[in-house]
């Protein structure tokens, strides 16, 4: 099921009503559901693996590599994961060189990760979250 790594709640706000943030993996599992994803098995997930959360250390060939910021890191069914670069601006470099979109590098990995199979449910997110009332009771 849908959840933190600790069993509990992933604070995934993509997943959730734009004003009642309902992160019980029950209720991110359904709103899965609703968008036509797999939710027969769940991966692990960073969530939030933007530019500025991947350190890489500038000295030749030692190229040694830290990710930082985890607090969202959970299990999420697999198509959750391409979905995410298609949405989420927060994945966007945040210093663009001219010329250059800011979406790029989030645009080149959801390219790839399609290569490797990841389904996108951009269209069916963006339907959804159209529609899905702005509050709801539990």
């Amino acid at each position: 099921m849908f959840g933190g790594v600790d069993g509990k709640y992933m604070p995934e706000n993509y997943l959730t009503n734009l004003y009642n943030r309902d992160f019980r993996p029950q209720e991110l599992t359904e709103n899965c559901q609703m968008l036509g994803m797999d939710c027969s098995t769940f991966v692990f997930y960073h969530a939030d693996l933007g530019p500025v959360n991947i350190i890489v250390e500038d000295i030749p060939k030692a190229g040694t590599i830290g990710i930082i910021d985890w607090e969202i890191a959970g299990y999420v069914p697999k198509g959750w994961i391409r979905t995410k670069f298609r949405l989420s601006s927060g994945l966007d470099l945040p210093d663009a060189s001219p010329g250059e979109e800011s979406y790029w590098w989030r645009s080149e990995v959801q390219k790839l990760l399609e290569k490797r199979g990841f389904v996108d449910h951009a269209k069916e997110w963006t339907a959804w979250r159209r529609n899905k009332p702005i509050s709801q009771t539990n």
